[in-house]
């Protein structure tokens, strides 16, 4: 197969969400470890709450952030939102430690961002076309 052809087999699988149907009543648990960087996870959150239902639960576990400012937004978001939780660790464990702590306390299908990602429109319902496909 050429090159050009993969990439337009490529293109073309990611578009079937298109005329897809996938199962909507899924409710995932999104982790999000956190360390310091006030300003890229406010774009993060922010992107969140705007593209992502709120049936879905937002798990924000802050790794000791030295960032006082982090953790008074950490506080105020999970104040403000009943689908956001904040776990605070005492001590830095690291970011694998704190992704295994995350997810032995899910629920539900797991999705795990980075504290500086940004989504987009309909990011969750791609995700789960992809995750429901039989080719995966």
């Amino acid at each position: 197969m050429k090159y050009t052809e993969y990439i337009q087999n490529t293109i073309n699988q990611a578009l079937f969400n298109q005329t897809g149907e996938h199962n909507n009543n899924l409710v995932y648990d999104i982790i999000i470890p956190v360390f310091d960087g006030l300003t890229e996870l406010v774009i993060c959150i922010n992107s969140l709450l705007r593209f992502t239902n709120f049936k879905h639960n937002i798990y924000l576990y802050n790794d000791a952030s030295v960032d006082l400012q982090v953790v008074i937004y950490l506080d105020d978001l999970a104040n403000k939102y009943q689908h956001i939780s904040v776990i605070h660790q005492s001590i830095n464990k690291g970011y694998l430690r704190n992704i295994n702590q995350a997810l032995l306390a899910t629920k539900n299908d797991v999705i795990v961002l980075n504290a500086d990602t940004q989504v987009t429109n309909n990011w969750l319902d791609e995700m789960t076309l992809v995750a429901q496909s039989p080719r995966v």
